[in-house]
């Protein structure tokens, strides 16, 4: 007999690691099979007033990525010969079943922001924007699984659009591996 749901998220959460039923039938919880892929919807250009934004939906994740810059550092920063990539990531209000209380960041959404910057670092030519800054801003606006590579992805497409160079387009998936 499977566990209580616990309703926290958009996706159902089970206590234990899977149920057993959903391990007979071989189909995951949003009706995939195990080998099917998420259904990708992909469009750059979204948001008007940034420099380049991007809309990635991966099935009942949905992600607006906008990205402003290269603008000027800040005068209280330190001399860089290379530019600086600053990522936000936000989870809307109404992503999740869950309601959020505070206009801060969660916890969640900073180890989201620091991943999405750790995978963006590595791809951006940060050498050809000395002393500017690059803000990437990420808001996931249903969050249906696989919330930081969706939010990956849409942030590389943006920055792409922005016109910075980069070394390559990075793309990210979530991979689990069934027991």
């Amino acid at each position: 007999m499977p566990s209580a749901l616990v309703v926290a998220s958009s996706v159902p959460f089970f206590a234990n690691k899977q149920p057993q039923q959903v391990l007979e039938a071989g189909v995951r919880l949003d009706g995939r099979g195990y080998e099917e892929f998420r259904a990708v919807f992909l469009n750059t250009g979204a948001i008007s007033q940034a420099s380049g934004s991007a809309y990635a939906e991966f099935n009942k994740t949905k992600v607006m990525a906008a990205v402003y810059g290269p603008r000027p550092s800040e005068r209280k920063t330190s001399f860089s010969d290379q530019g600086r990539l600053q990522c936000d990531v936000k989870l809307a209000t109404f992503a999740t079943r869950q309601r959020g209380k505070s206009f801060a960041q969660s916890a969640d959404e900073r180890d989201t922001s620091a991943t999405v910057q750790a995978a963006l670092e590595a791809a951006v030519q940060r050498h050809t924007f000395p002393k500017a800054n690059v803000d990437v801003y990420c808001l996931i606006l249903e969050s249906g699984g696989a919330d930081a590579a969706v939010a990956i992805t849409a942030a590389s497409l943006a920055i792409a659009d922005a016109g910075i160079e980069m070394y390559d387009l990075v793309s990210a998936c979530n991979v689990v591996r069934a027991v």
